[in-house]
C-alpha cells in the first residue's frame, strides 16, 4: 500500500506538472459520451488478465442496497481480472448467459470520480450488470494480486495504484456484496430476490486519497 501511494503521488505530480488530469488525458480530444468506453477498446493485459475501462451512466437513479441517494459523478472505472486466474476446480456462484461476454471476466470493484474529477467512492456491482463470472469474495480478493497492467502509462499506473492503496476497502466491499447476494454463503446460494435486474450496486464506500495515505504512514510509523 505504501508503494502504491508513492506511485500514485508520482503520477499525479507528473500530470499536474503538465497541466493535465488523468481523466482528461484518457479521453483526449474525443467528446465524452455517456455509455461509451474509454479507451474505446478498454485496457487489457493479456499476461495478467487485468483490465479496466472508464464510462458514465445516464443521470438517473441507480438502485443499490442501502437505499441512500447516490451523489452525482463524472464517471467511474470498472476493474476486472480474467477468470482464468481463478484456481482450477473453483466453481462460480453464477456465470453470464451465452454468448459469454467481457472476456470471461470477474469484476473487482469500480472507482467513482466525482464531478470535479476526484476519486470519491468505490462500489461493487450485481452480476447481471457487469455480466461477470461471479465468485465468492475470498476467491475474488485473491484476484486483486493479479490486477497489474504491464504497460506503465500514467493512467495504468494510477488505476493499478488505486486498487492496491484501497485494497482493504475493496476486500470489505466484496464481503458486503456476498452478504447481500448470498442466502447461504457456505453453499454459495444466491438470493433469488436479488437476481432480477433491479439492484445494480451491491456495496459502496466513500474514499479519500489523502486520508488513506495518512493512515498508511501512521501504520508504518507504528510498525517501524
Amino acid at each position: 500500500m505504501a508503494h502504491a501511494a508513492d506511485e500514485l503521488i508520482a503520477v499525479l505530480e507528473q500530470s499536474a506538472a503538465s497541466d493535465g488530469h488523468i481523466i482528461r488525458d484518457l479521453i483526449g480530444e474525443a467528446t465524452f459520451t455517456v455509455g461509451d468506453h474509454y479507451p474505446q477498446d478498454d485496457v487489457y493485459d493479456h499476461e495478467t488478465g487485468a483490465g479496466f475501462y472508464y464510462h458514465a451512466h445516464p443521470l438517473t437513479p441507480r438502485a443499490h442496497v442501502s437505499g441512500l441517494q447516490i451523489l452525482p459523478e463524472h464517471g467511474h472505472f470498472h476493474l476486472f481480472v480474467n477468470r482464468r486466474a481463478v484456481p482450477p476446480g473453483v466453481k462460480p456462484l453464477k456465470r453470464p448467459g451465452r454468448p459469454i461476454k467481457n472476456w470471461g471476466l470477474c469484476h473487482l470493484a469500480a472507482i467513482v470520480m466525482d464531478v470535479s474529477g476526484v476519486p470519491s467512492r468505490l462500489f461493487t456491482t450485481n452480476q447481471w450488470l457487469s455480466k461477470e463470472w461471479i465468485y465468492p469474495a475470498l476467491v475474488v480478493i485473491d484476484l486483486l494480486d493479479k490486477f497489474e497492467i504491464a504497460d506503465r502509462t500514467p493512467i495504468n499506473i494510477w488505476v493499478t495504484s488505486m486498487a492496491a492503496l484501497f485494497r482493504p476497502q475493496i476486500e470489505f466491499l466484496l464481503h458486503e456484496r456476498d452478504r447481500i447476494l448470498l442466502t447461504d454463503p457456505a453453499r454459495g446460494l444466491l438470493n433469488s430476490a436479488i437476481q432480477g435486474e433491479t439492484l445494480e450496486i451491491t456495496s459502496h464506500i466513500e474514499i479519500d486519497i489523502d486520508r488513506q495515505i495518512a493512515a498508511v504512514d501512521r501504520a508504518l510509523d507504528v510498525s517501524g
